[in-house]
């Protein structure tokens, strides 16, 4: 069954079709990608056969240079939902796109795993929240979800405005995170978005009000520099902070170099 509405964005639109939905699982297509005649029987197959919450099946990503897997594993897996979020995180086995998997409707229906409409987050907010009510993960490596690269994409567009979305979102689940091991890694990945960010309006930014957002993120970051170890940051995020700690007008060279 097919239902038309107006364009009201990636989150309602999600949001419309969770309520819609009638069977057991729920799956997500973006407009520019496509999959395999059998993902979904496939999938759904084998969340049945194991009494998987969540299935993840790996994806190829198709760009104008050809294509490759964003995955190399090979393995059948069953995870916990700290295994799984732990790998999420790491960018093992799967990344937090919601695209190539398939939930438990009631998983879905249950909670409140919807974020508000953003440019950016969306899916990591969703993903995270999924896993942590999930009580089993299971990983198939099918690679039938095609993601097709589409350097137009709301995502890809420079904006670090558009970034300040992911920002909030990492902030917002560092509040509902209590796990030492996961927070952390968040607080990882959050100290290397606001990086980005701040090269990014350091860029761009030349207004009184991009000024302040600028301040805010300098701010942020040297709070939560003293709590990570610097060795334990991505190399770029490493060199930046380095270079944001002794001088944040070079800041950007850097980043953009390493």
């Amino acid at each position: 069954r097919v239902y038309h509405q107006s364009n009201l964005g990636v989150s309602l639109t999600r949001k419309r079709g969770i309520e819609l939905a009638h069977g057991k699982y729920i799956g997500f297509v973006d407009a520019d990608d496509w999959i395999e005649e059998t993902f979904f029987e496939e999938m759904v197959n084998f969340a049945i056969e194991k009494d998987c919450d969540i299935v993840v099946s790996g994806f190829i990503r198709e760009t104008m240079n050809g294509t490759e897997k964003v995955s190399n594993e090979k393995k059948y897996r069953i995870m916990s939902s700290n295994e799984a979020l732990n790998c999420m995180l790491d960018r093992k086995i799967f990344v937090w796109s919601m695209c190539d998997k398939i939930y438990k409707a009631d998983l879905l229906k249950g909670n409140d795993v919807l974020y508000r409409q953003v440019c950016m987050g969306e899916d990591l907010y969703f993903l995270y929240k999924c896993i942590r009510e999930a009580k089993s993960i299971g990983f198939i490596p099918l690679y039938k979800y095609h993601y097709v690269y589409n350097p137009d994409s709301i995502t890809r567009i420079q904006n670090p405005k558009k970034k300040l979305d992911s920002i909030e979102v990492f902030e917002d689940l560092l509040k509902i995170t209590t796990d030492k091991k996961l927070l952390y890694k968040l607080r990882l990945l959050y100290i290397k978005e606001m990086l980005s960010c701040l090269y990014d309006f350091m860029r761009f930014g030349k207004t009184a009000n991009e000024m302040v957002h600028i301040n805010s993120l300098r701010d942020k970051i040297l709070v939560h520099l003293k709590k990570v170890s610097f060795f334990d940051l991505h190399i770029k995020s490493l060199i930046a902070s380095i270079v944001f700690l002794f001088s944040n007008k070079i800041l950007g060279y850097l980043y953009v170099m390493c």
